[in-house]
């Protein structure tokens, strides 16, 4: 009898854990534009990349470069020019080198956050909504890693459920929160641009 009962429950749990893992599915164009959009941004994220190797091989070759001028002008008593110049270009390839890592991070984020929508079967009102949900990240939640992406989404969902919900259902919003929508638009678009700029965000091309 307690076998039965046991197996009984073991069976529940296993339903419910397969309950869990059941995703809504996508269409046959949704799947298209995420795969879409994830190879543009991981295109990008690898050329940010690139970019980054460069700028520190640059600073390399112009650290190794101002060395060797140092030694052949330092008897010359042109060692403080030099220095001053070595200093100017170390910090400009060192300032490009941090662009490109930045630019790399803000990338992976964008990647991390089409993934969880995806995952979670997101749908958004329409683009504008999109981008606003990805601007209005609590970066606290998501953390360094991305660890809590879907918990800082979730939580836009209660604060901003304006945000998500098909083109069809975004036509039949109610008046009053399509007016506090446009109220807040000024304030959301600032919001919006001020990641952007923290992150260095670009639209892949």
């Amino acid at each position: 009898m307690s076998d039965d009962v046991t197996s009984t429950d073991g069976a529940a749990i296993q339903q419910q854990d397969a309950a869990k893992e059941q995703k809504p599915a996508w269409s046959d164009e949704q799947q298209a534009e995420f795969d879409r959009r994830a190879a543009a941004l991981k295109k990008a994220a690898a050329a940010e990349a690139r970019q980054k190797a460069i700028a520190e091989f640059e600073a390399k070759q112009a650290a190794d470069k101002d060395a060797a001028e140092k030694a052949r002008l330092a008897d010359e008593g042109k060692f403080k020019e030099v220095a001053e110049k070595a200093d100017l270009a170390k910090s400009a390839a060192e300032k490009r080198a941090e662009e490109a890592e930045q630019k790399a991070k803000a990338l992976a984020l964008q990647i991390g956050f089409d993934r969880a929508v995806m995952s979670m079967g997101i749908e958004f009102a329409d683009t504008l909504a999109a981008e606003d949900a990805f601007a209005h990240l609590d970066m606290a939640v998501v953390g360094e890693d991305g660890a809590g992406m879907k918990k800082a989404i979730e939580q836009l969902q209660a604060s901003r459920p304006y945000y998500f919900g098909s083109q069809k259902q975004s036509a039949n919003t109610d008046a009053s929160q399509r007016g506090k929508r446009q109220t807040n638009q000024k304030s959301e678009e600032e919001a919006r641009q001020e990641i952007i700029a923290r992150y260095n965000i670009r639209k892949p091309r």
